[in-house]
């Protein structure tokens, strides 16, 4: 099936917020598949937030085998670090780093890092000391 034949298929049966979606790209955009399936994805996406609490809320199911569970608790880690943009080893360490150094202070000042957006394990490591120390 051509890229061409699946845009006219779905043209026709877009519903909901893809509807929305495709009405709101231009029609010369309208025509890249690649594109429109970007954007409708985008739409679909969820907050960070909502794909760590899922991974931490994972557990295998009745019925499920232990490989099945394994795939879906890795297609949720990566759709978690896709929404955080962490690309590369690099990254991914320091993604790691912050998110466990939060998890090893106070509530308190964990939660103002999380409002400061801090992406940097040694940035991070310096902001709690000067909010422990001005607190």
């Amino acid at each position: 099936m051509t890229d061409r034949h699946v845009l006219s298929v779905f043209a026709n049966r877009k519903t909901g917020k893809a509807k929305d979606v495709y009405h709101a790209i231009s029609t010369d955009q309208c025509a890249n598949y690649g594109f429109v399936k970007e954007r409708i994805l985008q739409a679909y996406e969820l907050a960070p937030e909502v794909y760590h609490k899922k991974i931490r809320n994972l557990t295998k199911q009745g019925r499920q085998t232990h490989v099945e569970f394994s795939r879906e608790k890795e297609n949720a880690i990566d759709r978690w670090l896709s929404s955080m943009k962490v690309d590369g080893y690099d990254k991914l360490k320091q993604f790691v780093l912050v998110e466990e150094f939060k998890r090893g202070i106070c509530v308190e000042i964990s939660v103002d890092l999380c409002e400061q957006k801090v992406t940097d394990f040694k940035s991070e490591a310096v902001l709690a000391d000067d909010y422990a120390h001005s607190a």
